[in-house]
């Protein structure tokens, strides 16, 4: 057994992401999933690094009734209790793609995790049985895309420019002087701020630090005997103290204390 299959087997977490339905790609970034092994012990504080998106969760627990919860955009890690055999999954957005769709502000959703019966249209209390009763992850998602494809989801009109500033972002890893996105876009850098933080809840400053330590983390994950310090360089950090600083300051940790999270953690189909 090498080395990933052993960490695979080991890990007491899995993370996994599966494709969006064909109809909400560009609204929804992925469908996944996240359990924890009914067979340890105790509560885990689990951190869930900061990626600018809003998401809608199903909550399947072993000791207390299934939940939906919505998560606005977050820039900073948020803390969740994880108990032996939770279960979830959820519907990750596009960045400036979900508060249009669920019709919420997303500067006042920045950061906040409730749950979602007040805030999301078509409340999905018909899928969290279909989910507690699938007997594997693929019938889960399945269930959650035919909740996803029965929204109005897609007559939602988004900020085309916006779009295409966090289209850059992306492909830059979030190395991009933020110069270059008028150019990009066809507007002021002003009315670019402004349209993006309505869109998304962030700076676009903010957002790009985010994907970059998304990046980092991601790199590590698929070579995890490469060096912080290369990391660093590879993704657009002037050097290890650099990225250390801002993991600190967007992730909550620093570098060692991610890797020994994301080691404890199987990861599938993942996209940063």
């Amino acid at each position: 057994m090498d080395s990933t299959a052993r960490r695979f087997y080991r890990a007491p977490m899995r993370y996994e992401e599966y494709p969006a339905p064909a109809s909400l790609e560009d609204r929804v970034l992925s469908v996944w999933s996240f359990r924890r092994s009914a067979l340890e012990s105790g509560v885990v504080r689990h951190l869930i690094p900061p990626d600018g998106c809003v998401s809608v969760a199903f909550a399947v627990h072993s000791d207390r009734s299934p939940e939906v919860i919505l998560v606005g955009a977050h820039e900073r890690p948020l803390a969740v209790p994880i108990y032996p055999g939770d279960r979830y999954w959820g519907i990750r957005f596009w960045p400036d793609a979900g508060a249009t769709c669920l019709g919420l502000n997303a500067e006042e959703w920045v950061g906040r995790r409730a749950p979602a019966e007040p805030w999301v249209a078509g409340y999905p209390h018909e899928v969290l049985p279909a989910v507690e009763r699938a007997g594997s992850d693929s019938e889960a998602h399945a269930a959650v895309a035919r909740w996803a494809n029965a929204q109005n989801w897609g007559a939602a009109s988004l900020d085309a420019a916006v779009r295409l500033a966090v289209l850059a972002i992306v492909a830059a890893k979030g190395a991009l002087a933020m110069h270059e996105l008028p150019a990009i876009t066809g507007l002021s850098a002003r009315t670019l701020l402004r349209r993006f933080r309505a869109a998304t809840g962030m700076t676009l400053k903010r957002y790009a630090k985010v994907r970059r330590s998304r990046e980092a983390a991601a790199r590590h994950h698929e070579s995890p005997s490469t060096t912080w310090s290369r990391i660093a360089v590879e993704v657009g950090y002037s050097d290890h103290a650099h990225l250390t600083r801002e993991f600190r300051a967007i992730v909550g940790a620093p570098p060692s204390e991610i890797a020994r999270m994301i080691g404890r953690i199987s990861h599938g189909a993942i996209r940063p």
